[in-house]
């Protein structure tokens, strides 16, 4: 006779965790995760192959890419506030070149005239250059696309048109350089300039519907809340904006002098209104990709975030 605690303890054997069965890519360099064990880590990164299969949620997604969106995001914003600013400086002086050469019955003075030529080329140059980096780092592909995630498409649409919109602010500078140089009129130096800016305008609202249709995904990554109503406040912007410039071509058309100074004061306006909501849509995006990134809740998220000593540290 034995007592049945004096039996040696059986051995129960561990589970064995899941294999990868879909084609999930490594979070950090895109390596083809099937086959192996969730447990495991990638054989040419050694990071974590669990963190990989959540990688659609940006909390687990790798850190390069992290710190990637958050500059772009700062250099994206940092492009609509020079835009704003630039735009209302830009009104203010041709106003007054204007003003003065209709009051001196002739050309305008020639240091208003150097002040418009730099802030023509400045702000143009300044605002292209902060938005084409600052977008295409935005657009960078993520290591785990192409398996759950699919915004290839998006994402290469909003580079193509982050470049154009990139050429159409350079070219503005056109006019600006020309002036000084060539002495041209009020007549001619003002409907060019009036035409490049209509073109510009309409590059900008594209690109930001597109703008907006990646915002909102990577808010959805993130679970962020707030992002999604700014979009959709900015999407309204651009509507008016491109409501008043067809009331300035319309004007144009018709030769009504009404038609055009309401809908260049409309396009302006909305254009003011759409750099100030799109910089604040960016600065909430940017708040929520360092939050993410260092492991804190997002501000009025409800979601609580796992810290930042966690599993996050194998990848880095």
């Amino acid at each position: 006779m034995y007592r049945l605690d004096d039996r040696a303890p059986e051995q129960v054997p561990e589970p064995v965790a899941e294999k990868v069965q879909e084609a999930v890519l490594c979070a950090r360099c895109g390596y083809d995760l099937r086959g192996l064990r969730v447990d495991q880590r990638c054989p040419e990164c050694a990071a974590p192959v669990r963190n990989s299969m959540r990688a659609q949620d940006l909390q687990y997604a790798a850190p390069e890419f992290l710190q990637a969106l958050i500059r772009g995001s700062t250099l994206a914003m940092c492009s609509a506030i020079v835009a704003c600013i630039w735009i209302v400086l830009g009104v203010m002086l041709v106003l007054t070149v204007i003003s003065a050469a209709a009051a001196r019955g002739g050309a305008p003075p020639s240091g208003l005239m150097v002040t418009l030529a730099v802030v023509g080329t400045i702000g143009p140059v300044a605002c292209g250059a902060l938005g084409v980096i600052g977008w295409w780092l935005l657009t960078t592909r993520d290591p785990a696309a192409g398996g759950k995630i699919k915004d290839a498409r998006i994402r290469k649409s909003m580079r193509v048109c982050t470049v154009i919109v990139g050429a159409c602010w350079l070219a503005t500078c056109i006019p600006a350089i020309a002036q000084p140089l060539m002495s041209l009129p009020p007549g001619v130096y003002v409907p060019l300039s009036a035409g490049l800016g209509f073109a510009l305008a309409i590059g900008i609202v594209t690109m930001l519907f597109l703008s907006s249709r990646l915002m909102d995904r990577l808010a959805n990554r993130l679970q962020d809340q707030r992002i999604g109503p700014m979009t959709t406040n900015q999407n309204r912007a651009a509507i008016g904006v491109l409501l008043a410039a067809g009331l300035t071509a319309l004007g144009f058309a018709t030769q009504l002098e009404f038609f055009v100074a309401v809908g260049l004061l409309g396009t302006i306006a909305a254009l003011v209104t759409l750099m100030i909501l799109h910089a604040r849509a960016l600065a909430t995006l940017r708040e929520g990709l360092i939050c993410t990134r260092d492991g804190e809740p997002i501000p009025g998220s409800w979601r609580v975030r796992r810290t930042s000593n966690t599993d996050i540290r194998d990848l880095r």
